[in-house]
């Protein structure tokens, strides 16, 4: 007990100085400021990060590796230089760690009179020297108009980095770098699509448990759900961390630079990412993954994209959604790549619940029992757009496929968590731990699901949190997929947001437009009759 406590104050601690050097670093970031383009000045910070990370933990590593090696004496190793430098090499890139070349060491980097050059020419040497980053770190240093002096001082508040990492905290710049890019996002003005709020990709991974396997994300971002997901290994005793292979496609070209540089300083390896539109380009035509964890874009307008999708495309089997909004694009593609027995976990805009464009998607998605759980989460969760959302889990192991699980035939979970979080400023909501563990441990308990941390304890019905729904009932209700309509609905007491049902409103409205205009045709079809074959006496 005595080792878990002080592990834990350890991590604690190494937490909170974490977040206090993150803070420091990106203040004195803030010098850049006005410099250069917003959409520049995150690619030379987070670019210039990477670079101090891989001469940190070079020259870690090659600490050890000459220790391993003390068979070499000071003469031995300055008359086979050469070869040693390639002996460790192959070392670092068999560990999955950046080598860095002697010319792109951190002091040849600050004694360089020309830093902008300089800082180009280090990530190029990188990409020579390690093929598996070739072509995908940022070299946009010359091009920036950043003035020499800020980034000589950026470079030397980044050079305290080695003396802070007491203890070897392996993981302390991939936070930092985690910190970084929540700045970018918060303060992108609606532009941060490339970073989703670590509390609901948590919420996302400790409700599916991803335990081994293949994990794709369609629209990997800036890699945070797999950085999320191998993390959550690492802390589960039960799960094998290095069980994982990572596969993700990004529209961004440059966002995919930042994930690659996000995973390297986690220490992640087995990773995949292809840049390209996953709808119109999608790169991993014969994947079936374990899991399917993301975050696409709200409401996706796809019209250009849809031209370039065939009418027989196998993905789109339930429907081709209209130009406007490719929600279910993204959930059919998703479905498509997962396999029998598989599980897809994604972050959709609350239209999808009911539209009503869209609801012979969601009876197909339904009849063909793939619907696990809905959640409904509050709104101002995240930092670039106020748009409310939901997560949608889905299955093809609820039945006939099923292995580690109960059986769930025709069920589906829907949790109203509209009215479950933390207000933390006037525009901002979060979802805190206790929060994260109640939807958690009521979808794992409703799945039959006790491994880790879930207690083998049954489901039980929470009065206006939650409700297990037969397909029949959704079928009944039009294949509404909103929570509100099964928890604690009622036309006198539905507290649901104008958002969240005004697709179904509009629909409604629509449908009595539709159904009005018939009966008007068929009343102006018999006026006509009567004009021209009635009896003049009538």
């Amino acid at each position: 007990m005595f080792l878990y406590i002080h592990a834990y104050c350890s991590i604690q601690m190494s937490n909170t100085l974490a977040k206090e050097l993150s803070k420091d670093l990106w203040d004195t970031a803030e010098d850049l400021r006005g410099q250069i383009e917003s959409s520049e000045y995150k690619y030379i910070v987070l670019g210039l990060l990477f670079i101090r990370d891989a001469n940190i933990q070079h020259e870690k590593h090659r600490s050890i590796f000459m220790n391993e090696k003390n068979q070499y004496d000071e003469e031995y190793i300055a008359q086979n230089k050469e070869y040693i430098n390639m002996k460790f090499k192959k070392y670092m890139n068999s560990e999955g760690l950046v080598y860095v070349p002697e010319d792109s060491r951190w002091d040849n980097i600050r004694s360089s009179d020309n830093l902008r050059k300089k800082l180009d020419d280090t990530m190029k040497s990188i990409e020579d020297e390690n093929p598996k980053v070739k072509n995908q770190l940022p070299k946009r240093y010359q091009q920036s108009k950043i003035n020499e002096k800020s980034l000589e001082k950026l470079i030397n508040r980044f050079s305290n980095l080695g003396d802070t990492l007491d203890g070897g905290d392996s993981d302390y710049i991939g936070r930092v770098y985690e910190y970084f890019i929540k700045q970018f996002a918060t303060e992108s003005d609606g532009k941060g699509e490339f970073y989703t709020p670590e509390d609901i990709v948590q919420l996302l991974i400790k409700s599916i448990n991803p335990s081994s396997g293949n994990i794709f994300d369609p629209c990997a971002g800036s890699g945070g759900i797999f950085v999320q997901s191998y993390k959550y290994a690492k802390n589960n005793d039960e799960i094998d961390h290095l069980a994982f292979n990572f596969k993700g496609q990004e529209l961004n070209h440059s966002t995919v630079k930042l994930a690659k540089m996000n995973m390297l300083l986690h220490n992640m390896s087995n990773i995949s990412i292809e840049p390209g539109n996953s709808l119109s380009n999608d790169k991993y035509p014969n994947l079936k993954a374990d899991y399917v964890i993301t975050n696409p874009p709200f409401n996706y307008s796809w019209g250009e994209e849809r031209k370039q999708v065939s009418d027989n495309d196998v993905r789109f089997k339930y429907g081709l959604p209209k130009e406007g909004d490719a929600n279910y694009a993204f959930i059919q593609h998703m479905l498509h790549h997962t396999r029998k027995g598989g599980t897809v976990g994604t972050v959709i805009a609350n239209g999808a619940l009911a539209n009503q464009s869209e609801a012979d998607i969601r009876k197909e998605i339904t009849d063909n029992d793939l619907l696990d759980v809905v959640i409904s989460l509050p709104g101002e969760l995240f930092h670039s757009t106020p748009i409310s959302v939901s997560i949608f889990i889905f299955s093809k192991g609820k039945g006939e496929y099923n292995t580690n699980n109960r059986t769930r035939k025709n069920e589906t979970l829907f949790i109203d968590a509209t009215n479950t979080y933390k207000k933390v400023s006037s525009s901002e909501k979060r979802l805190t731990d206790e929060h994260l563990n109640l939807i958690s441990s009521t979808i794992r308990k409703y799945r039959g699901d006790w491994d880790g941390d879930i207690d083998k304890e049954d489901y039980e019905y929470i009065k206006d949190f939650c409700s297990v729904v037969k397909s029949e009932e959704i079928k009944n209700k039009g294949y509404n997929y909103n929570p509100g309509r099964y928890v604690s609905y009622t036309e006198e007491t539905d507290d649901t947001p104008l958002e969240v049902r005004l697709p179904e409103l509009k629909g409604k409205l629509e449908s009595k437009f539709k159904q009005s205009r018939k009966t008007e045709d068929k009343i102006i079809s018999k006026l006509n009759n009567l004009v021209e074959h009635g009896d003049s006496d009538e």
